[in-house]
């Protein structure tokens, strides 16, 4: 059965085979039934011509103006272009005008079909220089945007698919930790009804012992008296056997007071153990999921296509394309962080990973190695806390205690001794702090610049900040946010101010700060679950909304200059480290 489908390609081949024959054999020699091959091709006569009738072609009066060029070059065009006719297709006529309102060539034949038009135009004139028009290079353009557009969303939905798969490793890892939180608990449970039926059973049993011991007193008492009988029997005369009958009867009214005595206060009840499963644990039985696969579409943050049409409205950017208006984030990989509350967080020159655990009494310090696999953990003591931290190298480390339970200050770790070398004394609660390959830099009640020498200290002026305020540095600029003000500035070392950040909408509550090598600052914004991203001069700023990265919440960031990663840890034991890229 023949279709459309069908149909239209044997057009397609019918037109591209009779497309090969005219432009390989000569026209004028075919009309005079000789076979010539073609040389030359006539854009105005659409024609192939041998070398013969090229000669003649060009001196001809009628067609000396023609441009002809070699039918190598014509067979270069792309089949669309030599397929398309330069005769109306009405009247077999050239075309000559225009018509700009129905936006179509037309030959001299259809003018007056287009006489009320009011846009006729010479054809030839209208698209005159039309290959170095701007409405040539905007369609160039076009094709490049296209191109531009396709590989963005091509990088967007590999990115994506990265996406999932990690999530669906988290899934299965939080999947194995509840389950495991179960079987724990219902461990613990078993454990503890097993030790509550020992004790019941040893209760029960030790009461009904205790009746065995008074029956078998009562029935040794009664056994004693069958001899007895019998002998006043045999030997007692009747007055001993009367007065001696009435003693026994004494003896049997005792015993039986003591057993209806027994059966008064219900010793002599039947003792049942039963067992009944605690209400809440009926959840097992009636589940019938695990939990639910819920599948979101939000939208992509990482698309933003591009249409130089609309260049004019958009927002200009700087530099080589690279700016905070078209960074991205790609997941390279997801770490395990064991840290319940994390507030710091750096990657060390080998290219390991440090953590703070600033949860309430179990404060610790968690180190892992370069593949994301748990290396050793530092506890802290009862008098200090882990709040941020910063590596002065491979094997020092620097802790601020934040708001401790006993003593504040700044910590120094040896990591190989795994000991505290250290202990800084400030006046005031430390919080962020960072290290600019000289000295650290923390943040207290004002910024404090800690010589690593001789450890002694000294303020910057006319930086009074709040708690919790977090601190960077790059090419000799200090960046810091004030989580009370709702703030993020930039000053010089000495203290003057460069540019500050004012903005509720976007600021609010700012918390972990890092500057990329290019400048970038990147700021958390916990509460609101954004990295807000601004430019080197804080001009120009950007909301990355986090959810879509799987950070739920972020709670610590640091850039990793040496590798050019981003690592963001989030509040669920994990971290995500990204690499930036440019689109």
């Amino acid at each position: 059965m023949i279709t459309r489908l069908n149909l239209h390609i044997a057009q397609i081949v019918r037109r591209y085979n009779g497309y090969k024959y005219i432009t390989s054999q000569c026209a004028i020699c075919d009309l005079r039934h000789l076979t010539t091959s073609s040389t030359h091709w006539c854009r105005e006569c659409e024609e192939a011509l041998c070398i013969d009738c090229k000669e003649h072609h060009s001196l001809s009066k009628a067609s000396r103006s023609h441009h002809i060029i070699p039918i190598s070059e014509y067979n270069k065009l792309p089949p669309f272009v030599t397929t398309i006719s330069l005769l109306c297709s009405y009247h077999n006529e050239k075309y000559v005008q225009y018509c700009v309102k129905h936006e179509c060539p037309i030959c001299f034949k259809c003018i007056n079909e287009h006489g009320n038009c009011g846009g006729l135009t010479l054809f030839e004139q209208f698209v005159r220089d039309i290959k170095s028009s701007e409405a040539f290079r905007d369609m160039e353009q076009s094709l490049k945007d296209m191109l531009v557009n396709i590989d963005r969303i091509r990088e967007d939905r590999k990115s994506n698919i990265e996406m999932i798969k990690n999530k669906k490793k988290q899934i299965i890892e939080e999947i194995s930790r509840l389950k495991k939180q179960i079987n724990k608990r219902l461990d613990k449970l078993q454990e503890d009804i097993m030790v509550d039926l020992e004790r019941e059973e040893m209760e029960c049993c030790k009461k009904i012992q205790s009746i065995f011991s008074t029956l078998n007193d009562q029935a040794k008492d009664i056994l004693q008296f069958n001899p007895e009988i019998e002998n006043m029997k045999e030997y007692a005369s009747d007055m001993q056997g009367f007065l001696g009958m009435g003693e026994i009867q004494k003896q049997i009214s005792q015993s039986e007071n003591c057993i209806q005595s027994m059966i008064a206060n219900k010793e002599t009840e039947t003792v049942i153990l039963e067992f009944t499963i605690d209400a809440s644990l009926h959840f097992l039985s009636n589940a019938k999921t695990f939990g639910s696969i819920v599948v979101k579409h939000i939208p992509s943050d990482g698309i933003e296509l591009v249409r130089s049409k609309d260049k004019q409205a958009q927002i200009l950017v700087t530099g080589k394309n690279e700016s905070v208006y078209n960074m991205k984030l790609n997941l390279k990989r997801q770490l395990r962080t064991l840290c319940n509350t994390t507030r710091g967080c750096c990657v060390t020159v080998n290219g390991g990973f440090i953590f703070t655990d600033y949860q309430n009494h179990s404060e610790k310090l968690v180190v892992l190695n370069a593949d994301g696999e748990n290396k050793y953990t530092i506890p802290f003591s009862e008098l200090y806390s882990s709040y941020d931290l910063a590596c002065v190298d491979d094997k020092t480390v620097a802790i601020t205690t934040g708001n401790s339970h006993g003593k504040t200050g700044v910590i120094i770790t040896d990591l190989t001794t795994r000991k505290e070398k250290r202990i800084i004394n400030l006046s005031s609660t430390p919080y962020g702090i960072t290290f600019d390959g000289k000295s650290l830099i923390c943040c207290c009640k004002d910024i404090r610049v800690i010589s690593c020498t001789d450890f002694s200290n000294t303020i910057i002026p006319n930086t009074a900040v709040s708690a919790y305020s977090s601190i960077a540095t790059h090419d000799g600029k200090i960046f810091y946010s004030d989580l009370q003000k709702n703030t993020v500035t930039c000053c010089s070392y000495s203290g003057v101010p460069l540019w500050e950040l004012k903005n509720k909408s976007v600021l609010q509550r700012p918390r972990g700060i890092t500057v990329d090598d290019k400048g970038n600052v990147f700021v958390l914004i916990m509460d609101s679950s954004i990295i807000l991203v601004i430019s080197p001069d804080g001009k120009q700023y950007r909301q990355i909304q986090t959810k879509q990265y799987d950070l739920t919440k972020p709670s610590s960031i640091f850039f990793d200059k040496i590798r050019k990663q981003l690592l963001v840890t989030n509040e669920d034991c994990f971290a995500h480290l990204y690499s930036i890229s440019y689109f």
